[in-house]
């Protein structure tokens, strides 16, 4: 009985003589951590993105944005950028997660520099595809239904990487190095001698070619 009053003893002093600021940066992590766990549980993401979702939440959970700014259920940021990546570049059954990333990445990147917005939030995206709606070819073409999709559709129909993607963008990465547009390899360069192209990367049987515009030409 000494013993454990001792030991109980030994704890409280350590827990006293620890700084508030330390325990302020530990309850600051633990709280993002939760969070992105959060996410986690309420998509469930599809097992063969099982470890691509893990990296992901733990880039999220160690991301200086604004958690409670992406994490809103079916009505977010994620699942908006996740219907357009996966119109745009396909389903889980096509390898090329760069691709995905980079798509929701130059979105984000035109949208916070047309609409003038420092985060992007789900009613930016409805913003962008109702005002420019020729922004994405594909909002007009057979896979504009993919635009009306919740996550959990997302999920059993093969379209879990385009959340992922949605993810890994909204926390900073962007495999499109700094590009705000992008065209299919199957199609010749929209604007020869007015953009830069930035990178090419593989969605499946097709390329996309990533590019944004020379100074003084948009």
């Amino acid at each position: 009985m000494t013993t454990r009053i001792g030991f109980l003893v030994i704890i409280a002093l350590v827990i006293s003589s620890f700084p508030k600021a330390g325990w302020a940066q530990i309850g600051n992590a633990a709280r993002l951590r939760l969070r992105a766990l959060r996410f986690s549980s309420l998509h469930q993401l599809h097992e063969r993105d099982d470890r691509a979702a893990r990296e992901a939440i733990d880039a999220l959970a160690e991301s200086s944005e604004p958690v409670e700014a992406i994490i809103l259920g079916d009505e977010s940021s994620v699942v908006r950028l996740g219907r357009l990546v996966a119109a745009e570049a396909g389903g889980d059954q096509w390898a090329g997660m760069d691709a995905k990333v980079a798509v929701a990445a130059a979105t984000i990147r035109y949208i916070k520099k047309t609409l003038n917005v420092a985060q992007v939030q789900a009613k930016d995206v409805d913003t962008l595809l109702a005002k420019q709606p020729w922004f994405v070819s594909s909002y007009q073409d057979s896979n504009r239904y993919l635009y009306t999709k919740d996550a959990a559709w997302l999920r059993a129909n093969g379209f879990a990487s385009a959340l992922v993607a949605a993810v890994r963008a909204l926390s900073g990465s962007d495999p499109s190095n700094g590009a705000d547009h992008w065209y299919d390899s199957s199609i010749s360069n929209p604007y020869p001698g007015k953009n830069i192209i930035t990178a090419r990367l593989s969605s499946g049987a097709k390329t996309i070619v990533f590019y944004k515009f020379k100074p003084g030409y948009q």
